[in-house]
């Protein structure tokens, strides 16, 4: 069995960028900057039954820099020697992070020792008081947000930009290491320990997320505009990534909002979407109205008194409503009514619209307090 340590060098701002990044993590879950790490593993297939896990890597901080440490079995027969002592190292982390670890990595680590009789009680309670941090799971959420196909490792490997060298995936590699036990190639070796080593310190490179989503949570809207269809905020601090998507205002498969993230910019924009449909104006409180059927009308309980009980009916919510002046309308977010009205299509569509002429004068008009509020609220609703 061969363990090969390798320092992960990169450039003091690459290195603060991905402290930056990793001190989130560790302040989130109380750990030491020393007791995390980035883990990923190679086997022979899926099966925990009938196939072996021969390279073990992960990346970890050391001595003021990021370093990966891989164990790779020069055979088959090396398995549970390269277990025992992946075991015994990784007792000192309080946090494992994987991608997909918490379905794939991690139980077939356990299942693994345990077949192999190699699995100690110190192991279990390790299990036991360990956090497991899937990044796939953390960022499943995010995945309309970026606009991900899928959430496989190198889809999102390249939308963060993440280089690349080993062409291969997991799968595939499997016929290369049983190539590497017969020959001990080391040409082959090298073309495994690339694949995992990319996988593993790639993990560092999905951090930007946790560097963006910072930036937002913590952020602040300090200025706020809106052209044609589009509204502009000046956020009060720049952003660390890229990132153009949509976002359904309302329920799913309604009208969708384009918003852009520059990395380095501090304005980003939410291009609203224009209504086709007729809309109307749902007055608030519609336990205060009457309906009158004759007239096809509603009117205000204080103007009813002087109208016959048999003429009148409580009117329902669907029937509280004014026809939307004629203008352009995009769409918008419930918000405290106030002086921005909404518009619908229908009683119950949760997809609202704003008059631009409206919105427009209500921007302008508006306090700081009240922008941010509105921002913030549209913000979640990317998020």
């Amino acid at each position: 069995m061969q363990i090969i340590r390798t320092p992960y060098f990169m450039t003091d701002e690459e290195r603060e960028k991905n402290l930056f990044c990793w001190q989130i993590l560790c302040k989130e879950y109380h750990a030491d900057i020393s007791g995390i790490c980035f883990l990923d593993i190679e086997t022979t297939g899926f099966s925990r039954l009938y196939c072996s896990i021969y390279l073990i890597g992960y990346t970890f901080w050391e001595e003021g820099g990021f370093v990966t440490r891989q164990y790779l079995a020069e055979s088959f027969s090396e398995e549970g020697i390269l277990l025992r002592k992946v075991l015994d190292d990784l007792r000192k982390f309080q946090i494992v992070a994987t991608y997909n670890g918490d379905m794939f990595d991690l139980p077939f680590i356990k299942e693994r020792a345990a077949r192999l009789h190699i699995r100690e009680k110190e192991d279990s309670l390790w299990f036991d008081r360990m956090v497991s941090l899937d990044l796939m799971r953390r960022y499943r959420p995010y995945k309309k947000f970026f606009d991900w196909p899928n959430l496989r490792l190198k889809t999102v490997e390249a939308s963060l930009g993440a280089p690349r060298k080993d062409p291969f995936d997991g799968g595939q590699l499997i016929e290369v290491y049983e190539e590497y036990v017969k020959s001990g190639d080391k040409r082959l070796e090298k073309t495994l320990l690339l694949h995992n080593y990319e996988d593993i310190v790639n993990l560092l490179s999905l951090l930007k997320v946790e560097r963006l989503m910072q930036e937002i949570r913590t952020g602040r809207a300090i200025d706020t505009k809106i052209s044609g269809y589009t509204i502009l905020v000046n956020w009060d601090r720049p952003f660390s990534l890229s990132v153009q998507g949509k976002v359904f205002l309302g329920t799913k498969n309604g009208p969708e909002a384009v918003f852009s993230f520059q990395e380095g910019e501090t304005v980003f924009s939410v291009r609203l979407p224009q209504s086709r449909e007729r809309l109307r104006y749902y007055l608030p409180h519609p336990e205060d109205y009457y309906f009158l059927p004759e007239r096809g009308e509603i009117v205000h309980s204080s103007l009813a008194y002087d109208i016959p009980a048999s003429e009148r009916k409580k009117a329902k919510p669907e029937q509280c409503f004014l026809q939307a002046p004629e203008g352009e309308y995009i769409g918008g977010i419930h918000f405290p009514e106030g002086r921005l009205k909404t518009y619908r299509s229908a009683a119950k569509e949760t997809a609202v619209f704003y008059n631009i002429s409206e919105f427009t004068d209500w921007i302008g008009q508006a306090s700081q307090e009240e922008l941010s509020a509105y921002v913030e609220k549209l913000v979640r609703l990317i998020l």
